[in-house]
């Protein structure tokens, strides 16, 4: 009798969780510009782009569904070019809209997406199936425009952001453990020499298009081995240098225990937009420098996986926002 109801069960739960809609990923850009004054002197403020698309008849924000295994940052910033046509750098989140679209649920994660300059053209934007027309428009104009209230809660969150950056643009940490390593036990060199595995070089690889999403142009790492391998094929791609940086190594947070934090405060005050790799036992000291102790703990969790990063968004030291991306299993 036992044995039938848990059968019974274990059918109704299997029809249950086919009923179940599968949830739509999304992820977009709130787009913006600095718009010039008239004389060409100085700044007249900021335009956002919004587009039309004909198949709905609507005004939105752009934004489109993840490819499989495809990391949130890399498809917004993907969806916006195939949309529009402009580049953009990703800047502080904003908020993740929930939705239900034909009956099946949808999240749509945000962030401001600055328009990269070009020397050549300001876009390639040809109307397609998904979008005809691009509108640039002053932020109170684009709220009256929008067809959605939720893309229009994703601008007033836009508008306070700037109203607090009061017209810059936001710096970037991104904080980097490195890649999956071959283990202690199974190295038998100077630990500073240890290897990354094929599986922490292919992560190594994914991490591209990763960093490349908030348009890092500055690398800092960790002296070893491990670290500088994982933050090479970016390195390469873009052919930027990379800063060695032996206090946040494992062997120099050992000698000097608050260099890391120093170092990290110094390159946060800068600004700019900087990945800083480095090892595990040296992470808490970091971020507690970039974020403080609570919210460094925080995002920290249980520990960030090889290949995991925090991204600080901060204006020069004063921080905004974060995000915290795991690599996709």
């Amino acid at each position: 009798m036992t044995e039938s109801k848990t059968k019974t069960t274990s059918k109704t739960k299997a029809k249950t969780r086919a009923k179940t809609p599968k949830i739509i990923h999304a992820a977009g850009c709130l787009l913006w510009r600095r718009r010039e004054a008239p004389d060409g002197e100085g700044s007249a403020g900021l335009e956002v782009g919004l587009v039309h698309r004909q198949r709905h008849d609507d005004w939105s924000l752009a934004k489109g569904k993840l490819e499989p295994g495809e990391p949130w940052p890399v498809a917004a910033v993907r969806e916006v070019r195939e949309e529009t046509g402009y580049a953009v750098s990703l800047g502080p989140p904003l908020p993740t809209q929930h939705y239900v679209v034909e009956g099946a649920p949808k999240e749509v994660r945000y962030w401001a997406g600055e328009v990269v300059p070009r020397a050549d053209s300001e876009s390639d934007f040809v109307p397609n199936e998904e979008v005809d027309e691009i509108r640039w428009l002053d932020p109170e104009a684009a709220h009256s425009q929008l067809t959605y209230p939720h893309d229009a809660d994703v601008l007033d969150a836009f508008v306070a952001l700037t109203a607090a950056l009061k017209g810059r643009s936001a710096d970037v940490l991104i904080v980097l453990r490195h890649a999956r390593a071959m283990k202690r036990a199974h190295w038998r060199g100077d630990d500073g020499e240890r290897p990354l595995t094929e599986g922490g070089l292919a992560e190594a690889e994914a991490l591209v298009p990763v960093l490349a999403a908030y348009g890092i142009d500055e690398i800092h790492s960790s002296n070893t081995r491990r670290c500088l391998d994982t933050v090479a094929p970016y390195a390469e791609a873009l052919r930027l240098p990379i800063v060695s940086e032996p206090h946040v190594s494992e062997r120099g947070h050992r000698h000097k225990p608050d260099a890391a934090a120093k170092r990290t405060a110094k390159l946060l005050g800068g600004g700019g937009r900087i990945v800083l790799c480095s090892h595990r036992p040296v992470l808490p000291a970091v971020l507690e420098a970039a974020i403080g102790p609570d919210d460094g703990r925080e995002v920290i969790g249980t520990g960030l996986p090889p290949s995991a990063m925090v991204v600080v968004h901060h204006a020069q030291g004063r921080v905004l926002a974060l995000d915290r991306h795991d690599p996709i299993a």
